[in-house]
């Protein structure tokens, strides 16, 4: 078992970074080319990227307070960004001429808050180390859980609310809401019940994001802007 934990820490990060790889280039080559796809992609990058990061500080031991904070900006970035993807998503299907301006305004907390840590980065340290989740020290958690949490839950109530009656993009809207509920209720779950899953949620929750990732990706794959139907000019 010591052996176990002494070599392959991280080692489910490198996995889901390589899961994630391949989705990402799944949807480069076989996804159409829009400005909501474009969204997909960069939500895989980040991903990745985190993925990447956490690996080289569990496995590589890569000790550098600057590097955690990066992996930090990296994925408070992804609910707003999740945020704007279903909001963007909102006004096509929905074919909204006027652009709803909460889909900007949702990266301003998070930045602020990031911009706030910039200033504080000595107090970015990796606590701990496992072969599923990294646990971090960061300064107020909870201001920070609580804007990271926000755009989520009100991607997944507009998924549910604003989508309901829908007849287009069915498999897609299904796809989407099928992945956010079984990344975040069962994190969510876990970190009521166990308080050492809830300081290191942010990284559990990256894990539980693969399922995510197979389901913006599935999206991805189906989205077809053309496809969609336009009314009929009056003669």
């Amino acid at each position: 078992m010591n052996f176990l934990q002494q070599n392959f820490d991280g080692i489910t990060s490198l996995f889901a970074a390589c899961l994630e790889f391949v989705l990402f280039i799944n949807v480069i080559i076989f996804a159409e080319k829009n400005h909501i796809n474009n969204k997909v992609k960069l939500l895989l990058l980040l991903l990745i990227l985190y993925q990447i990061f956490e690996f080289s500080f569990c496995f590589l031991e890569v000790q550098n307070n600057k590097l955690v904070f990066a992996a930090f900006v990296l994925i408070s970035l992804l609910p707003p960004l999740v945020l704007n993807l279903i909001i963007s998503l909102h006004e096509f299907v929905n074919v909204t001429e006027e652009k709803n301006i909460y889909k900007y305004i949702a990266f301003l907390p998070i930045l602020g808050i990031d911009i706030f840590y910039f200033f504080l980065i000595d107090s970015f340290k990796l606590a701990e180390c496992n072969v599923f989740y990294a646990i971090y020290y960061y300064p107020m958690g909870f201001l920070f859980g609580t804007f990271y949490y926000l755009p989520i839950l009100i991607s997944i109530i507009i998924l549910f609310a604003k989508f309901k009656d829908s007849t287009k993009f069915k498999s897609e809207l299904n796809a989407l809401r099928f992945g956010f509920l079984l990344t975040f209720v069962p994190a969510w779950i876990l970190e009521i019940i166990s308080h050492q899953i809830l300081i290191g949620i942010v990284s559990i929750l990256c894990k539980f994001a693969v399922i995510l990732a197979f389901s913006l990706t599935y999206f991805a794959l189906k989205f077809r802007m053309n496809n969609k139907e336009t009314p009929k000019e009056n003669i």
